[in-house]
């Protein structure tokens, strides 16, 4: 892990020394007669053995009990990146355990930290057993993004006609702000229901009419025409190469690679391909075109990146007045030039405060700076995960044509985000 001695020592007091929540635990703590698994990590903590860790939690995991889903929670709060991530992830993990997600929803109920919370909940999803879902709903309450979303996405994983009303409530909470969180809960929405509608009070309609025994993934016909909708589908939201902007935090990281020079022939067109073709021209005219529509009180930036990674701004602006004027200059003063710094590019969005969608543009396989070489992507998709874990940003891939597909559906599907090819 390369961590400090000192620091590995005190996350080993903290994990043991903190008090159990829970009424039939009350005052006891994690270090008093502790188990096999609690001594092993214990030891695999101080000795800073990321192998030991991983064994120690799959003995944790085997011991069962709220006392070893506490450690293992807590574990996985503060080790973000693999392979202690993995192994958390399958120490939680007891498909169809009623009695295992009881424990983990007790966890969530009891976590004050938000990064607790985020694990529990991940851990009620992985556990695919009917009796996460009320733990989840009642994750939808929560002040923290990341725990709403993590439960959002879990719920749609865990199809249950009593996650409807609460979606729908959901929806409408954040019918104003039209947010990444409210995009989310639509996807979900659309996914049990097998329909989509633009409007709150489109999906009250709906949930009024459908029986109290209909179940997501039985016949929908039923409440066909009945609920007087007349606004089925997707609402005008701005869009890149087709995929819609629905965040009002959102970051543009754009590839200004040399390659980005190169002109895309037109499906099924012979012939050398027109200057309209030219990947840059492609992309940054899209990119001003959407600038140009979102709305005033959505707030953005853009990354563009080669060689080196420059940012429009240091933070979110709003998209109305100078800001926006200057961000189409931006763009428009962009030039594909240099290598391909994927890596760096998506650091700098991830680190950029406030974002809760990253759209990247792409036409290429990261390279090394220096040398032009092309690099492994597995750590980038690694850095990119460790320093995601808890801000669950969104992020969108979109491939020109020669484009790393594997690499950028891998950061899309970690992020619940959509891989797309630009043709």
């Amino acid at each position: 892990m390369g961590r400090d001695g000192s620091l590995l020592l005190f996350l080993a007091l903290l994990l043991f020394s903190t008090p159990l929540s829970g009424s039939s635990l009350s005052g006891s703590s994690i270090g008093d007669d502790p188990s096999a698994g609690e001594k092993a990590l214990r030891v695999a903590l101080a000795a800073d053995a990321e192998e030991a860790i991983v064994s120690a939690l799959a003995l944790l995991a085997n011991e069962g009990g709220a006392r070893a889903i506490t450690l293992i929670c807590r574990v996985g709060s503060r080790f973000p990146g693999d392979p202690v991530r993995s192994a958390v992830r399958d120490a939680l993990q007891r498909r169809g355990d009623g009695e295992w997600a009881g424990l983990l929803a007790a966890q969530f109920a009891a976590s004050r930290d938000p990064k607790v919370a985020v694990i529990a909940v991940e851990g009620l999803v992985a556990s695919f057993s009917a009796e996460a879902v009320p733990a989840l709903i009642e994750a939808l309450e929560s002040i923290d993004r990341a725990v709403v979303l993590t439960a959002v996405r879990g719920l749609r994983l865990l199809p249950a006609r009593r996650s409807l009303a609460p979606l729908v409530d959901l929806v409408c909470s954040l019918e104003d702000r039209r947010n990444a969180l409210w995009a989310e809960a639509r996807v979900t929405l659309s996914a049990l229901g097998n329909r989509s509608y633009r409007l709150c009070e489109d999906w009250r309609k709906w949930l009024a009419v459908i029986p109290a025994d209909w179940q997501p993934g039985s016949d929908t016909s039923v409440a066909v025409g009945k609920t007087g909708v007349e606004h089925p589908s997707d609402d005008d939201l701005p869009t890149v190469f087709g995929q819609e902007v629905a965040s009002k935090r959102v970051v543009f990281v754009l590839d200004t690679s040399s390659s980005m020079a190169e002109k895309d022939a037109v499906a099924g067109e012979s012939g050398s391909a027109p200057s309209s073709r030219v990947r840059m021209e492609r992309a940054k005219a899209e990119l001003i075109g959407v600038l140009g529509r979102l709305r005033p009180d959505v707030f953005f930036n853009i990354v563009g990146y080669s060689t080196d990674v420059a940012t429009f701004k240091g933070k979110l602006v709003a998209s109305k007045g100078t800001r926006l004027k200057q961000a189409i200059r931006w763009v428009g003063a962009l030039q594909p030039q240099g290598y391909t710094s994927t890596g760096e590019a998506l650091k700098v969005a991830l680190s950029i405060e406030g974002v809760d969608t990253i759209i990247l543009l792409s036409d290429g396989t990261p390279t090394d700076r220096y040398t032009g070489k092309r690099i492994r992507v597995l750590p980038i998709v690694e850095r990119v995960r460790r320093q995601n874990r808890f801000l669950k940003v969104t992020i969108h891939t979109l491939g020109f044509r020669g484009a790393n597909e594997p690499f950028m559906k891998q950061l899309a599907r970690d992020s619940g985000g959509i891989y797309a090819p630009i043709r």
